[in-house]
């Protein structure tokens, strides 16, 4: 399998959102310097030429805002599911959700402490930098890209690379 051909996950932790005072958790916006963030992933995303076959989405409102900021940057029309369990329950539902809906290259939009540890568990190795950076967190609006040597819906606990780890440098305070 070459190096473009082989399936790669995409995990996108929610940019910055406001503290909530008075709303559910569900409903956190975004605050500005989660805005600014999505503006730099976004030019990170088209200046890197990413395809997403499909996307993965919890229905908390910041993801889905994460997900409309940098829609300009996305290539194509990728096909796009809303998956509840990404928002309510832990690491286990995000493998069920890239096992179950993968193709070659899903991006997923979540939330912390799952997106790292999941991001963590796939990988058992891969770029000396981004490990180091995917050692010390995951903040808002990072993505990582692991690349598998078998289809994703055969993905398991150490099977991936990590190729990348992008973090906004608007994501001041995040390290």
């Amino acid at each position: 399998m070459s190096d473009q051909k082989k399936p790669r996950v995409f995990l996108l932790r929610h940019a910055h959102a406001s503290p909530g005072a008075g709303i559910s958790d569900i409903e956190r916006p975004l605050d500005e310097q989660g805005r600014l963030a999505c503006a730099e992933l976004a030019g990170a995303i088209s200046a890197a030429g990413y395809r997403f076959d499909r996307i993965l989405c919890s229905p908390a409102k910041r993801t889905r805002q994460t997900l409309e900021l940098i829609r300009p940057a996305l290539q194509g029309m990728p096909d796009e599911h809303e998956i509840a369990t990404l928002y309510s329950q832990g690491m286990e539902a995000y493998f069920q959700a890239v096992r179950s809906h993968g193709s070659e290259a899903v991006l997923v939009v979540g939330h912390n402490p799952m997106t790292h540890a999941f991001a963590r568990s796939l990988a058992s190795g891969g770029d000396e930098k981004a490990m180091a950076k995917l050692a010390k967190g995951f903040p808002t609006a990072a993505l990582a890209v692991i690349e598998f040597d078998v289809p994703l819906a055969e993905i398991a606990t150490g099977g991936g690379w990590l190729t990348r780890l992008f973090r906004p440098k608007k994501n001041s305070g995040a390290f």
